[in-house]
């Protein structure tokens, strides 16, 4: 079987008015989502600079080595060596004395991809040709082959054998303290775990290839349902900078929920400052992420809002054509003043004189608009009246 299959489908002007008749009402239901989802992300953006903000006033340096009680319910700044325990993957037999050891389990599944090419044809149909390509790949998730195009030739496993874990140590310390739980989960180094043969618990079929357990027949000609494991851990003495809650002997999660967004643990030995600034500039990058990801949404609503005026006109193509790049045209402007509007008043929670300057630009922006499109009428009567006059 062909790892490509092309099929081409037509649509009816009746099928496609059908779907931009649903757009009436799914349209409305991504702008709501999307207006909502940009005021949430201000609101969070805004959160994390406020909060960073409040931190910074309060932040105390608490050395690692000696637990100091001073410092109990701060909001401390620490650098320190982390350290573990005795942790044992039993599936394997694979035993270390770590904070972290992550069991990290791929198989080698068929992905398909697509692509498309729609043209237009008179009297309203339009044929679309898609062509269907699958690959193998190794992958951590399960990719659902049930869902594909062409689910004969390309099955994928509905199950696995093993699956990806993660243990933690029952105690891990940083210098003199201990790691709440829930606050290992923020370490992020991940380092391989040499592997050793004579020790290591192969079931049948199972062999140690490359530092990792490769279940199949042959590693260099990988089959699909073929498994490869590997281990990754967080080695102890490892230095980390961290920034969270001091309660006695033990570093928790902030109580105080206005330091919910500064706390963080980074390898290496970093001051409090750089570390506030990462979190700012994650924010920012975050922040940008979502707002063209709400826009483009907002755009989608719009555009399935209008959808039904270009398709009333595919009769003629071009006609259709023509009409929509108008309502594309109109379903852009919408989303940047509505849009722009929305990111722009939920600003005043923390940039009130940003929001203010933002307000101004638009009001300017929309006047113009109208200035101009008032013009053009009033230019071409006067052009009108002219050459009348001229005949005369």
């Amino acid at each position: 079987m062909a790892d490509s299959v092309t099929v081409t489908t037509t649509r009816s002007w009746g099928q496609r008015l059908k779907s931009a008749l649903a757009g009436l009402i799914l349209g409305p239901i991504f702008i709501a989502g999307s207006l909502w989802g940009l005021s949430y992300n201000e609101s969070r953006s805004a959160d994390v600079i406020t909060s960073v903000a409040e931190a910074r006033k309060v932040v105390v340096e608490s050395p690692s080595t000696v637990v100091t009680p001073g410092y109990d319910g701060k909001f401390v700044h620490m650098i320190g060596p982390i350290t573990g325990g005795p942790l044992v993957d039993a599936l394997f037999s694979v035993a270390v004395t770590w904070a972290v050891l992550y069991r990290n389990v791929e198989m080698y599944q068929w992905k398909e991809s697509s692509t498309s090419s729609t043209h237009e044809n008179m009297g309203g149909s339009e044929t679309t040709t898609t062509t269907y390509s699958y690959k193998k790949v190794w992958s951590t998730d399960m990719i659902d082959s049930s869902s594909f195009h062409e689910k004969v030739w390309h099955v994928n496993p509905s199950s696995w054998r093993y699956a990806s874990e993660t243990k933690k140590a029952p105690l891990v310390k940083v210098g003199a303290y201990e790691l709440q739980s829930t606050l290992v989960d923020y370490l992020p180094v991940e380092a391989p775990v040499s592997l050793d043969a004579k020790k290591l618990l192969l079931t049948s079929g199972a062999i140690l290839q490359w530092n990792e357990i490769y279940i199949g027949n042959n590693p260099a000609s990988p089959e699909i349902g073929d498994m490869r494991i590997g281990f990754t851990h967080i080695p102890d003495e490892t230095l980390i900078s961290l920034l969270s809650e001091q309660k006695w002997n033990t570093i928790i999660p902030p109580v105080n929920q206005k330091f919910a967004h500064t706390t963080r643990l980074e390898i290496g030995e970093r001051t409090a400052e750089a570390m506030f600034e990462s979190i700012l500039t994650e924010n920012d990058w975050m922040t940008w992420v979502f707002r063209g990801l709400g826009l483009l949404v907002l755009f989608i609503g719009w555009s399935m809002f209008f959808s039904l005026l270009p398709i009333l006109g595919k009769f003629i193509p071009l006609l259709g054509t023509i009409i929509g790049f108008g309502t594309g045209l109109i379903a852009f402007i919408l989303t940047l003043f509505l849009g722009g509007g929305t990111i722009i008043i939920a600003w005043f929670v923390v940039r009130p004189l940003y929001s203010i300057i933002g307000i101004g630009v638009i009001i300017v922006l929309v006047l113009g608009a109208w200035k101009i499109f008032k013009k053009e009428p009033t230019s071409l009567s006067a052009s009108t009246d002219t050459n009348l006059s001229s005949g005369i």
